[in-house]
């Protein structure tokens, strides 16, 4: 008598990659939003290593400067002071000094790994596949009393730094990543630009700026991170504000894997970080 036939056991998923979003707002003399890339980088080191990176399945560094994550507002009132949130690049994520963090918003992701969040064990390649679509939604409050078309005046400003191409950084500083930035264009979303006065009086600018990829971006494997920069550092800044806030997320992104992982695919802004700093 033939023995039973039984339907076997299904095999577990093969374990996806690591990943993170992180914003930094900050505030540097008179001006508010960006992070200079030339005297506060060693405030954000890094750790060493991926391994070295990671605390109870994240990043754990958090550049933070003069501010109090509890009280939301600065220890000392003068800048410079800098809030970072989210999850950071692990063993940095360049375009300044070594082990530094100098991007003040993006997005990293890893090779496939089996015991994922603990910087260990990768193994392949990954892909971000082109199309990556990412947000940020940015907030400017003035100090009361400013003129009502402070806000709308820096609109100019925006729309100039944030309707420009951007080009594949190879970095040069974080051994353990391929590159600093994907090729794509930023722009301000149409629609979403509003200027209006709060009820504190202040006059205040928002808008949504979107960033999306024109080019793959993968890891390789000795270099088992890469990264996009969300809003670029350069040219991202707003004097006398009274409050900076940047809130980003991911609109879609799709990360396949040479392993035959399971794809990571997000959207529909699964992925979602807020940031402000303010006077």
């Amino acid at each position: 008598m033939a023995a039973p036939a039984y339907a076997g056991s299904p095999h577990p998923p093969k374990r996806s990659g690591d990943y993170g979003l992180f914003v930094t707002a900050s505030a540097e003399g008179d001006r508010m939003g960006d992070i200079d890339t030339t005297s506060v980088l060693a405030d954000y080191t890094a750790a060493d290593t991926p391994e070295g990176s990671f605390r109870n399945g994240s990043t754990w560094v958090e550049p933070d400067k003069n501010w109090d994550d509890a009280t939301g507002r600065p220890i000392s009132p003068t800048p410079p002071y800098h809030n970072g949130e989210g999850s950071y690049t692990p063993a940095g994520n360049a375009g300044g000094n070594a082990g530094s963090y100098a991007a003040m918003t993006g997005f990293w992701f890893s090779s496939p790994t089996k015991t994922p969040g603990t910087g260990t064990n990768y193994t392949g390649t990954a892909t971000l596949k082109p199309g990556a679509v990412f947000s940020s939604r940015i907030t400017i409050e003035t100090m009361p009393g400013n003129p009502t078309q402070y806000a709308q005046n820096k609109t100019v400003k925006v729309t100039g730094n944030y309707t420009q191409p951007l080009t594949d950084e190879t970095n040069s500083y974080n051994p353990y990543m391929v590159k600093s930035q994907a090729a794509g264009t930023l722009a301000l979303k149409p629609g979403t630009e509003r200027t209006y006065v709060n009820d504190q009086g202040r006059n205040v600018w928002e808008g949504i700026v979107t960033f999306t990829t024109t080019t793959a971006q993968s890891t390789t494997a000795k270099k088992p991170f890469t990264q996009v920069k969300i809003l670029p550092y350069l040219g991202s800044y707003f004097d006398t504000t009274y409050s900076w806030t940047i809130t980003s997320w991911v609109d879609s992104a799709t990360i396949t894997y040479s392993t035959g992982a399971t794809s990571t695919v997000l959207s529909n802004q699964a992925l979602k970080t807020t940031s402000f700093v303010n006077k």
